[in-house]
C-alpha cells in the first residue's frame, strides 16, 4: 500500500472535499462493468472497450498508478481467469448500502481523532492483483480483487506475490480503506517525506495504527501473528538497515522470501507508534500529535521502543 505523494489533496483545481464523513462518497460503479467484460472476453479490447474506457475517474487514476494498460490487465486477467470468476459474488457483494455505512462509520472515529480530517472519494475497483490500495491525489483507490477471494477459488495459476497477498476475507476491505485514509491524513496534515527506511516504515506502520483505531483492525493479520512472535530479532535486524534506502526486505515485498511473511516494516511502524500512544497516555491527543509530526527519527526515540510489547 505505497502512498503516491503527488500533491496536497486539496488544491485550487480541484472541489474541496468532504469534510462530513456521513457524507463520504464510496464509489463501486466500475465492479459490475468489470465482469460485464470478463464475461465478452479477456483480451485487451475488451477490457479496454468494456471496463476501462466507460470508468470513472476514479478507475482512470488507477490504471496510471497501478494497472499500467488494458494489455497487462489482460494478461493477469487471462493468466487468473478462473479466479476473477469465483469472487464475482463477493466483489459485488460489496456494492451494498452496508458496506458503505461501514466505511463511512470508519470515517467518523477517524474525524473524532483528528478534527481537519476529511474525505476524498473511495473507489472499489478491480485491478491486476498487483495493489490492494493506494491514494491518487483526489481519492482512496481499492482493489477489492485481492481481498475477496472464496474459500473455492482457484488459486493455482498465482505467481508467488498473488498468493501471499490474496485474503480470503472481505471484512479486510474497511481496515484498508482505513489505512490508506491515515495516509490521506498524512498529506491533510504535512507528514514529512519519507526517504529511509526508518521513515517508510514509520509512515506505513502508523497508518496501520491510526487505521486500526478507527476500524478494529489491519489487513495483515497474519504478517503481525509472526512477527510478535520473532519481535526482538526483527528489531535487532531492522535497526541495522534503518539509515539506508533499501526497503526490499521491510516493505512492498509480499511473497519474496519463503521464511518470513512480507511487509514486515508495517508491524515495526506500527509498533513504535503504539509505543507512542503508549507513553502519550492519550490516542486522541497522541495521533494528532504523531500527525504532526517533523523529525521521524525523533519520534522513534521520543516513543521509547525498543523491540517488546509497549
Amino acid at each position: 500500500m505505497r502512498l503516491v505523494w503527488l500533491c496536497l489533496l486539496v488544491v485550487a483545481c480541484q472541489p474541496p472535499l468532504e469534510t462530513d464523513p456521513e457524507k463520504a462518497v464510496v464509489i463501486t460503479e466500475d465492479l459490475p462493468r468489470f465482469f460485464a467484460a470478463l464475461d465478452e472476453g479477456t483480451d485487451a479490447a475488451t477490457l479496454q472497450r468494456l471496463y476501462l474506457d466507460p470508468g470513472t475517474p476514479q478507475l482512470k487514476a488507477f490504471v496510471q498508478r497501478r494497472i499500467g494498460s488494458a494489455e497487462k490487465l489482460s494478461q493477469t486477467v487471462t493468466r487468473n481467469r478462473a479466479y476473477y470468476a469465483s469472487i464475482r459474488a463477493n466483489v459485488l457483494g460489496v456494492a451494498t448500502p452496508e458496506f458503505v455505512a461501514s466505511v463511512r462509520a470508519a470515517f467518523v472515529k477517524a474525524r473524532a481523532l483528528e478534527p481537519k480530517a476529511a474525505f476524498p472519494p473511495t473507489a472499489l475497483l478491480i485491478g491486476r492483483m498487483s495493489s490492494g490500495g493506494t491514494t491518487s491525489s483526489d481519492a482512496i483507490l481499492v482493489g477489492t480483487e485481492l481481498f475477496t477471494a472464496a474459500p473455492d477459488s482457484p488459486r493455482d495459476t498465482f505467481d508467488d506475490f498473488e498468493k501471499a497477498a490474496t485474503k480470503s476475507a472481505t471484512p479486510l476491505l474497511v481496515p484498508l480503506i482505513a489505512h490508506e485514509h491515515a495516509h490521506v491524513l498524512q498529506q491533510l496534515t504535512g507528514f514529512p517525506t519519507a526517504t529511509t527506511l526508518l521513515e517508510q516504515c514509520v509512515m506505513e506502520g502508523m497508518a496501520d495504527f491510526i487505521g486500526e483505531k478507527v476500524s478494529g483492525g489491519v489487513v495483515g493479520t497474519e504478517l503481525y501473528a509472526w512477527a510478535k512472535a520473532h519481535e526482538a530479532q526483527l528489531w535487532a535486524e531492522f535497526q541495522a538497515e534503518q539509515d539506508g534506502t533499501d526497503i526490499s526486505r521491510w516493505l512492498y515485498n509480499q511473497g519474496k522470501d519463503p521464511n518470513r511473511p512480507g511487509d514486515l516494516g508495517y508491524f515495526i511502524g506500527s509498533r513504535i507508534a503504539e509505543a507512542y500512544a503508549k507513553k502519550v497516555g492519550d490516542d486522541v491527543k497522541a495521533v494528532q500529535q504523531m500527525l504532526r509530526v517533523k523529525n521521524l527519527k525523533q519520534f522513534v526515540i521520543d516513543s521509547g521502543y525498543a523491540g517488546a510489547p509497549p
